[in-house]
């Protein structure tokens, strides 16, 4: 049994986050939240962070992938089964070339917002608050679907049960899908910083390992002060903007023992800026703190516009990030842990590659909610590609 502690309040500013239309609703949605079962268990943090130690040491390999932003209707036992097992054969493929392990980590089970560069979008002349993850609000172009809506905060709640059920109830956990997801919309974190009535220690019951992203990083922020105060494996995303600096104070923030297992840093830096920042980066990481595990995230960093006007990445792109990054890497004696990937096991075309070109994304499966996602196909390629190039 565990304590439900008194909900966190950040001391720091939040950003990214929504101003919810209905202030008295929320605070029913809070208190609602508060008196709710966590999703994970102290024992299931510990357990992933003993697997995370054998891949700060380098005796795994590390595997996050699945859905930029998880579809509220995609949260059938069918649907569900379909990721964990994409997942799977992910991981088979980047274990395939010298046996080894991996922690296999999904974007799944609460990977409901996104942060966005506008608060606002122009659709068909109207001015519309942007679709922020459906936690926040809807994706129809309507000025009632696009208010921010607390109530969304229940169904996200209800859903991640589900899937979390299915996931701790149909594999062993020794070689289970762990989740995560992006820890931004604190309203709702807020409501799951529980207290270990064993060791006293604080965690984050919405997921396994929760991240912060390029947008909420700053060190002052109450992302951060989220992270520093639990006890979960714990990522950031590094985008080209982060100085050298910068990463020696986020590491000592959020790992200041230097524990194993603790720390993911997950660099976005996308293809140009690789070649300018991956060595300064990594030879800052490898003087400071070289138990922090090092992941590429080779997709975030070159999203582009088609001529049509969708969103994409280039599998060229996405390829030669990687092999730029672990040249860096191997310049600065750096180990690569392994790698973040936004896909998805249906026959999408949004991303420009192996078979799929500019054309196809109006004329083919564009699905996603927020951005493009590799199909199985592609996935497969390029972890083929990034255990190549290590």
């Amino acid at each position: 049994m565990t304590i439900h502690a008194q909900q966190w309040t950040p001391e720091h500013t939040a950003e990214q986050q929504s101003t919810w239309a209905d202030p008295e609703k929320l605070t029913q949605v809070s208190r609602w939240l508060q008196q709710q079962k966590e999703l994970v268990t102290p024992k299931e943090v510990a357990s992933l962070r003993q697997q995370m130690n054998d891949v700060s040491r380098g005796n795994k390999m590390f595997l996050q992938a699945g859905d930029c932003v998880e579809p509220y209707n995609e949260f059938d036992d069918t649907s569900i089964t379909k990721k964990i097992k994409f997942i799977n054969e992910l991981a088979t493929m980047l274990a395939y070339a010298d046996n080894t392990s991996v922690v296999k980590v999904g974007r799944i089970a609460g990977q409901f917002a996104k942060p966005r560069s506008n608060g606002y979008e122009i659709v068909e002349g109207h001015k519309l608050p942007v679709f922020r993850g459906e936690i926040v609000n809807g994706y129809e172009a309507t000025e009632e679907s696009r208010t921010p809506n607390p109530s969304r905060m229940y169904e996200a709640y209800k859903l991640s049960k589900h899937a979390m059920h299915l996931l701790a109830h149909t594999q062993p956990e020794k070689s289970r899908v762990w989740t995560s997801h992006e820890a931004l919309i604190l309203d709702y974190e807020a409501a799951f910083v529980r207290q270990n009535p064993i060791t006293g220690k604080h965690y984050l019951g919405t997921t396994h390992l929760p991240w912060v992203g390029e947008r909420t990083r700053g060190i002052n922020g109450a992302h951060i002060e989220l992270l520093q105060k639990v006890n979960n494996t714990v990522a950031v995303k590094i985008g080209p903007h982060m100085t050298g600096n910068g990463l020696k104070a986020l590491c000592e923030s959020l790992n200041p023992h230097q524990e194993d297992g603790r720390l993911v840093l997950i660099f976005r830096l996308g293809v140009a800026a690789a070649k300018k920042y991956s060595s300064l980066l990594l030879k800052e990481l490898q003087r400071h703190s070289k138990n922090t595990m090092i992941v590429i995230d080779p997709m975030h960093g070159n999203t582009q516009r088609a001529q049509n006007g969708r969103k994409t990445r280039s599998l060229n792109d996405i390829e030669n990030e990687m092999r730029i990054f672990a040249s860096a890497a191997r310049a600065n004696s750096a180990r690569i842990h392994g790698i973040h990937l936004e896909a998805t096991p249906y026959d999408v075309t949004e991303c420009v590659g192996l078979g799929v070109s500019e054309d196809d994304l109006l004329r083919r499966t564009y699905t996603t909610l927020c951005d493009p996602r590799l199909n199985a196909e592609q996935a497969m390629h390029i972890v083929q590609v990034f255990r190549e190039s290590l």
